[in-house]
């Protein structure tokens, strides 16, 4: 039984099913090998990922190449918004505006991924297709609508009119595991905390959410690998009564993408360790319990758990 992308993005959505960036990329160049030979604008419906991590098209509308182009690169962009992580490389590849023609995009992709393992891929894109056949199978998909247009989309669920949207950030760095801490794929603390511009944040009550800093590790999922975990040191003058779980995740909604937010937080009563360098110490923060779930705010059930 295939699924169809739209699916596989709704299971995403309702956070069933885990899309990692550099899946999406193999998928979406799945879909860019058949279309180079015709070009055709595809929508999410057109698409279908079968149970051994196969992609076929079904449908599309015959298109000039740049519109194909076009096409992909936004289904490329709207899937990496809901991915679990981000590759900087896959991601200037979905905003780069289009008329180099589709091989190129192909091209683009493919060093985006280098080393480039089809075989790894279909097997990722297999375990994709169980996840969103068993969200299927227990009703837990979730209304989903893509972020960007797909202009030349011919089929699917038509993207709303976007909200204003926020100008490009520039590529995220890709933080490496060192010696000390077990990284994300995404630096979230630079992107949510570090040297922070007020005029950014979104206003919780009376004040401005500015955290005085954060430290983001990960949290071991069953379904999705990972999950992000966020430690929040809040200024001296508020507390977790007038600055909220919800008020943080609210923040991150308006503000992040989805592949950013975090799933648990806790708030951080004492300073952060630091390092030699004076970065925060995740190694401690990572060994101070066996269940780093534990005594955290869980966004899925909206309690702490005990």
């Amino acid at each position: 039984m295939s699924v169809k992308l739209s699916e596989v993005m709704s299971a995403t959505h309702a956070r069933r099913a885990s899309l990692a960036a550099e899946v999406a990329g193999y998928l979406v160049l799945a879909v860019a090998d058949q279309v180079a030979g015709a070009p055709r604008s595809l929508g999410f419906a057109d698409v279908s990922l079968g149970e051994e991590g196969q992609v076929k098209l079904a449908g599309g509308t015959p298109s000039p190449d740049v519109s194909a182009e076009r096409c992909l690169r936004a289904m490329l962009e709207a899937m990496l918004l809901e991915s679990s992580s981000v590759t900087p490389g896959l991601m200037r590849a979905s905003q780069k505006a289009a008329g180099a023609g589709v091989e190129t995009l192909i091209r683009e992709i493919e060093v985006a991924l280098v080393p480039v393992n089809r075989a790894a891929a279909r097997r990722a894109l297999a375990r994709l297709h169980k996840d969103v056949i068993r969200a299927l199978e227990r009703g837990n998909l979730a209304a989903w609508q893509p972020r960007v247009s797909l202009s030349d989309s011919p089929s699917g669920a038509p993207a709303p009119v976007p909200e204003e949207r926020r100008p490009a950030p520039p590529p995220l760095p890709v933080a490496a595991a060192t010696a000390d801490a077990t990284s994300l794929s995404v630096d979230l603390p630079a992107v949510l905390a570090e040297e922070p511009e007020e005029a950014a944040f979104s206003e919780v009550g009376s004040s401005a959410f500015l955290p005085r800093e954060v430290a983001v590790v990960p949290v071991p999922d069953e379904l999705r690998g990972e999950e992000v975990k966020v430690y929040v040191q809040l200024k001296a003058e508020e507390s977790s009564d007038t600055v909220p779980p919800e008020a943080i995740i609210d923040f991150c909604k308006a503000n992040l993408a989805a592949y950013k937010i975090p799933r648990f937080i806790e708030y951080q009563l004492t300073d952060f360790e630091r390092t030699p360098s004076m970065r925060v110490q995740k190694k401690s923060l990572l060994e101070a319990k066996k269940d780093l779930r534990q005594g955290a705010w869980d966004r899925e059930t909206g309690k702490v758990k005990s």
